[in-house]
């Protein structure tokens, strides 16, 4: 990325449609130097297109979070649940009802919290996407296929716990 675009990206408020912005630019120079035929530049475009649809898609998962009222419905629900839960099992399990009322009521709130965790994944926490990590091995993947030398490879240490990059 010429360094010209990355301050110019650094600032910039909604940085994906910059990116996409200047690589249909590069596209579009590409052609008009003859380095891309029509055919190639075509399907280059098309593929931004398909990449600015994803990033609506990301954009939109983003931007609609769960409801605050279906959380407060699902999580008194859980719980309610689970208090009547013995009076459903107390025939049938009889002392062990109140071994397999923790058991279910645990799995139930274990949901309920994996569920608030999960509701953003392009987060900076651990449980988020590591997008970071992502592009920096998808970065250093192009750098090799295109033997860049000038290239380096500086991975950083959730890079190297989440096995992205092999030494």
């Amino acid at each position: 990325m010429p360094r010209e675009l990355h301050a110019r990206i650094a600032v910039a408020q909604y940085k994906p449609a910059l990116m996409l912005l200047w690589l249909g630019e590069w596209v579009a120079e590409r052609k008009r130097e003859g380095a891309l035929d029509d055919y190639t530049a075509l399907a280059m475009e098309h593929n931004l297109n398909a990449l600015s649809d994803v990033i609506g898609g990301c954009e939109r998962l983003l931007a609609t979070p769960l409801p605050f009222s279906y959380s407060v419905m699902i999580h008194r629900s859980i719980y309610f649940f689970c208090v009547m839960l013995p009076f459903g099992l107390v025939d049938g399990a009889g002392l062990l009802t109140p071994l397999f009322s923790l058991l279910v009521a645990y799995a139930f709130m274990a949901l309920e919290a994996i569920a608030a965790q999960i509701e953003d994944p392009f987060g900076m926490e651990e449980n988020d996407r590591a997008l970071n990590t992502i592009c920096e091995t998808i970065e250093a993947a192009l750098h090799d296929m295109a033997a860049d030398p000038d290239f380096e490879r500086v991975p950083n240490t959730a890079t190297r716990a989440r096995g992205y990059i092999l030494d």
